[in-house]
């Protein structure tokens, strides 16, 4: 190869035309999307193990009541993909006015029988709360810290029951909301 022949070759080379201002904006989100803490995969501000973890923390879990009474977890692993994502779902469930509270677990109780043949008397979402720093002396984190507050019942014969507590904090959100 001759010098002669080296800059057709390199043109040759040379990415397309669209790269360059392809990589421009994507790098220019990925910023964007870090400093703003936007979390839109895969411009995402990395907050899954940035954020600093207080002692307490709470999380919300869903019981299937059967027609005994009886409370047992919600298999969200047996349901469809579609359903995998309940976590997002239930973050904003107290916040959701109380015909799209009825919606949502009417939805997981049709889900229930239809896919998994479980009869659903009715559902409840509990708020779980817990104290980290709390350790049974072997290391353990200690189940006597762990608090559970019943936030909404929902059964397909009666109209939902919503707790105190979860009405004042719908109220809240609402007036704020404002």
């Amino acid at each position: 190869m001759t010098i002669r022949s080296m800059p057709n070759a390199l043109a040759h080379d040379a990415p397309p035309r669209w790269a360059r201002p392809f990589v421009a904006v994507f790098l220019a989100a990925f910023f964007v999307c870090g400093v703003f803490g936007i979390e839109a995969w895969p411009l995402t501000g990395w907050r899954l193990f940035s954020r600093l973890r207080e002692p307490g923390q709470s999380a919300w879990r869903v019981m299937v009541v059967d027609e005994a009474g009886r409370e047992s977890p919600f298999p969200w692993a047996e349901l469809p993909p579609g359903f995998h994502a309940h976590v997002h779902l239930l973050k904003t469930f107290p916040s959701l006015p109380g015909d799209r509270r009825d919606a949502v677990c009417r939805s997981w109780a049709d889900a229930l029988s239809n896919d998994c043949g479980v009869r659903v008397a009715g559902l409840r979402v509990y708020q779980e709360t817990w104290d980290l720093s709390r350790r049974t002396p072997d290391g353990r984190a200690d189940d006597a810290a762990r608090a559970r507050l019943l936030r909404y019942a929902w059964s397909p014969q009666n109209p939902p029951v919503i707790s105190a507590a979860a009405a004042a904090n719908a109220h809240a959100s609402s007036a704020a909301a404002r």
